[in-house]
């Protein structure tokens, strides 16, 4: 796990793992006493989506919340995972391909929606992803 490309592969899904748990802190922290959020908030909780169940808008939100920190945690587990268990960078290297285009796509969502921690947090995964791709190259045959 630590030739070329592996250690920023290994520090890519470690980062995925600490996003996820500050992510849940997050989920779990009240807002900031603020009249405004306060409305928006109860508002969330009123209004119900015409859904099976009938679930408000918070508990969609909160279902999506609670969906990016287990998702998180499992983009980085498999990739400590597989870093582990690949005997060379061929085999890695389209997992760090894959992991950085998704996290790069996500950091864009959140540059559209001006949502700047998780934009910070998504991107910088992304280029190490990207990197660890860049650098992981198969060891040259010995002769």
């Amino acid at each position: 796990m630590f030739r070329r490309g592996y250690r920023l592969f290994g520090a890519a899904s470690v980062l995925c793992l600490l996003t996820a748990v500050v992510h849940s802190i997050g989920n779990v922290v009240p807002p900031p006493p603020d009249p405004g959020i306060e409305r928006a908030l109860t508002a969330m909780r009123e209004a119900r989506l015409p859904l099976p169940l009938s679930p408000s808008i918070a508990d969609a939100d909160d279902a999506l919340g609670w969906t990016m920190s287990i998702l998180l945690v499992l983009v980085g587990a498999l990739g400590l995972l597989h870093a582990k268990a690949a005997a060379e960078p061929a085999l890695l290297r389209p997992h760090a391909v894959a992991a950085a285009l998704a996290t790069l796509v996500l950091a864009a969502l959140y540059v559209r929606y001006r949502v700047v921690p998780p934009l910070v947090m998504l991107g910088t995964i992304g280029v190490l992803y990207a990197l660890a791709a860049t650098f992981m190259r198969p060891a040259p045959a010995l002769r």
